[in-house]
C-alpha cells in the first residue's frame, strides 16, 4: 500500500470518467495526501486487519472503501458515494 497510486478510471452511477492529475500517497506512520488537480490535503490511513477495508480520514471525516483489488501495481476500491476507483503504482 505504501507509495503514490494515480487514479486512472472512475465509474459511478454507470459513468465513466479517466480523471487528470488526481493521487493519493500512502506513507509509513499511516500518513496520507490526497491530490487533485493541485490542491493537496493531508490526513490519515487505515487497513483492515483482513486487507478488505481500507479507510482515509481527512480532517473529520473519514470514508471507507472496500477493496476489490489489490496487487503491486494496480489497485481497485469502491465506496456507494464515490463509485469504483482505479489506481496505478506511480514508479519515482
Amino acid at each position: 500500500m505504501i507509495g503514490k497510486w494515480k487514479l486512472v478510471k472512475q465509474t459511478q452511477n454507470g459513468q465513466v470518467t479517466n480523471p487528470k492529475d488526481t493521487y493519493q500517497e500512502f506513507m509509513p506512520g499511516n500518513i496520507f495526501e490526497g491530490t487533485r488537480e493541485g490542491k493537496s490535503r493531508k490526513g490519515t490511513w487505515k487497513l483492515s486487519e483482513d486487507n478488505k477495508t481500507l479507510t482515509i480520514g481527512v480532517s473529520v471525516i473519514k470514508v471507507k472503501y472496500d477493496i476489490i483489488y489489490f496487487d503491486a501495481t494496480k489497485r481497485t476500491i469502491s465506496n456507494p458515494e464515490l463509485g469504483t476507483l482505479e489506481y496505478e503504482k506511480v514508479n519515482e
